[in-house]
């Protein structure tokens, strides 16, 4: 059985709360409504409440000690694998959100 904990996440109230954006994040501008990745693997969303950003990952810390975690950033999730035959996936038995 695999145990996770919820992801981390935050929010960050809008400056002007009668907005009808967040403003420009990441190079574009954010519509009430609308949601995103970052670069950082942040699920975000843009809300009349603000700015929320959730870690849209969660990190292994319960696996034998024959292998290893490796961040995938571009899937936006670790892969653990044996440390000497990364070909070879080991099981996870505890992650936690980040």
């Amino acid at each position: 059985m695999l145990n996770t904990i919820q992801a981390h996440c935050s929010l960050k109230a809008l400056q002007n709360p009668k907005a009808r954006n967040c403003g420009i994040i990441d190079g574009r501008l954010r519509s009430l409504n609308d949601s995103w990745k970052t670069k950082d693997c942040q699920q975000c969303s843009c809300q009349r409440s603000g700015i929320s950003c959730c870690s849209s990952f969660v990190t292994p810390v319960g696996y034998d000690k024959s292998c290893h975690a490796v961040f995938n950033k571009r899937l936006c999730q670790y892969d653990v694998v044996r440390k000497n035959n990364p070909s070879i996936k080991c099981r996870v038995m505890s992650s936690v959100g980040r």
